[in-house]
């Protein structure tokens, strides 16, 4: 019964142990000193890993296939657990999807991760995690209900031979395939024709063009009335009620006729047809211009954007706004737009950034100019030294000033202020202290001479929880100098350090609890006593307390 306990279970060990591991690859490694192979994995998407120990492993014969998938003489594992009915011998992994479907080639079996499909193995099609066929059935995996409902669910195609997937991008997990007849929306066969059908959401709706027709399918838990609100009133809407039930929901149909030779621009919500240029915005259409233009360039990485032989069109949809710019205007990136000299966001003009060195990042690590550094959105910036401009660009990370570096008993918040890396490190949890260290490293390249010492220019607010108004108590505490150091001559790369306790007693009286949670305030290190007329240059950082 103890080995029973032991192989379903696992042994759970936390990941800063002090256990030797050698990584056998995928997410198996060989624990040296308890002379066992463990599976490692996280709860909930959270930084902790656990070792799930394989006791009956074999670890002369274990071979990793993927992050999931392994074999022993005896076993084929998935995710640390054996598989039962599944030898090892023919075993094999499918390439193109390697953590979630492999097969035997021998007992001519097809696994979804631990489970065998009933399909048959000759005539398979894999067509991604939503859908499996052969010539005679289509199978749709659920990934939500499963354990009331099941994970495989046949559905009702009229051809199995021609069943294909579209490949458009879920926006709730939603699927939808086809066969030469019909539309299918998961496991519900929707009795739209197929012929020439266009996707232009697959959600909740989904939203297909179907000659001249746009089909909307939603569940019953959606109010009709808010979709049909704002329609056109020249466009016709026309109910088909119920079509069908699948796992927890009741999926229903509605069409709206009134276009005229409409057609999708490539994989977008943008339509057009005779009567002009129309965008689908939450589910709403609405008609941008009157015109139909000559050209039309759509690139699905601004999807919300659409270029024609007239200018750039751009749809703020929230609230919703067409905002139009000259055909010289240049798409930055995030709804930035360069045009006629001049910085938009979202069609509002940004002040205040140098155009002329204004340039985007490698590795998509946001903008720089000769003065700022910019993440998020333009709104968001940094103050840069002055050599940052240049080596920013030639791929130096502005992490390495601004990140957040999260280790077991600390956590370092950094920023540059002055010609100094500012560098606060929190204790965590784990930490057996709870001592704050400030650190401030020259990195001007050049020497720094204060008019007064550091410790007199910084202030240490405690903030309350995001939830609240954005109070600040302040709280004056005694720095303890790690290093010496003369403020009027602080040479290059030195590195001044400062302590002080946090203060638990206002950390306390700032702790509210919120759905069970008890929720930690916010320590503040400034270089303002009043944080709301702070500037761009200012020291600020703000920095979680883990207690």
């Amino acid at each position: 019964m103890k080995q029973k306990i032991i192989l379903g279970m696992g042994i759970l060990s936390m990941l800063f142990g002090c256990d030797k591991r050698e990584k056998l690859g995928g997410d198996y490694f060989y624990n040296v000193k308890k002379e066992v192979i463990q599976y490692r994995y996280s709860v909930g998407g959270a930084l902790t890993w656990y070792y799930r120990d394989l006791h009956f492993a074999d670890s002369k014969t274990f071979k990793v296939f993927s992050s999931v998938y392994a074999t022993d003489k005896k076993n084929v594992y998935f995710a640390g657990l054996p598989i039962k009915g599944v030898s090892p011998n023919g075993f094999q992994i499918v390439e193109e999807h390697p953590s979630l479907f492999a097969k035997n080639t021998k007992s001519k079996q097809i696994l979804y991760r631990d489970s065998i499909i009933d399909i048959n193995f000759q005539t398979v099609k894999i067509h991604s995690p939503n859908y499996i066929s052969d010539n005679n059935k289509v199978v749709f995996i659920a990934k939500r209900g499963v354990s009331k409902h099941g994970q495989f669910h046949k559905v009702p195609v009229t051809d199995a031979t021609s069943f294909g997937e579209f490949k458009s991008k879920s926006q709730s997990g939603i699927a939808i395939g086809y066969d030469k007849h019909t539309i299918y929306l998961d496991g519900i066969n929707t009795k739209i024709s197929s012929n020439k059908a266009q996707i232009i959401k697959l959600g909740l709706p989904t939203i297909i063009l179907q000659n001249d027709v746009l089909h909307y399918i939603y569940p019953s838990y959606r109010d009709q009335k808010i979709t049909f609100k704002d329609l056109h009133s020249h466009f016709k809407v026309t109910s088909h009620g119920k079509i069908g039930t699948f796992i927890y929901d009741e999926f229903y149909h509605f069409s709206i006729s009134g276009l005229k030779e409409a057609s999708q621009i490539l994989t977008s919500n943008w339509l057009t047809d005779n009567n002009g240029l129309y965008f689908i915005n939450r589910d709403i259409i609405h008609k941008v211009s009157e015109k139909q233009f000559e050209q039309y360039t759509y690139n699905n990485n601004n999807p919300n954007f659409l270029r024609t032989n007239e200018g750039l069109f751009q749809i703020k949809t929230y609230p919703y706004e067409v905002i139009h710019y000259s055909s010289k205007a240049e798409i930055i990136k995030n709804g930035i737009v360069k045009d006629q000299n001049k910085l938009f966001l979202d069609g509002e003009e940004i002040k205040n950034v140098d155009l002329k060195t204004f340039s985007k990042l490698p590795k998509n690590r946001g903008f720089v100019d000769k003065n700022f550094y910019y993440y998020g959105s333009l709104y968001s910036k940094k103050n840069i030294p002055s050599w940052g401009y240049k080596e920013f660009l030639d791929g130096k990370n502005p992490d390495d000033l601004f990140g957040i570096e999260m280790k077991y008993n600390h956590t370092v918040y950094k920023t540059y202020w002055n010609g100094f890396l500012v560098s606060l490190s929190m204790p965590t949890k784990q930490n057996e202290t709870s001592q704050v260290v400030l650190e401030f490293k020259n990195i001007a390249r050049k020497t720094i001479e204060l008019k007064s010492p550091i410790e007199g220019q910084i202030y240490i607010s405690y903030q309350p929880n995001d939830t609240e108004p954005p109070v600040y108590f302040q709280h004056k505490p005694t720095l303890v100098l790690e290093t010496k150091y003369d403020f009027k001559n602080i040479k290059n790369e030195e590195n001044i350090q400062f302590s002080f306790p946090l203060n638990q007693q206002m950390v306390a009286q700032l702790t509210v609890e919120i759905n069970q949670h008890q929720v930690t305030p916010f320590l503040i290190l400034s270089d303002t006593e009043f944080l709301v007329e702070r500037n761009d240059y200012n020291l600020h950082i703000k920095a979680n307390i883990d207690n």
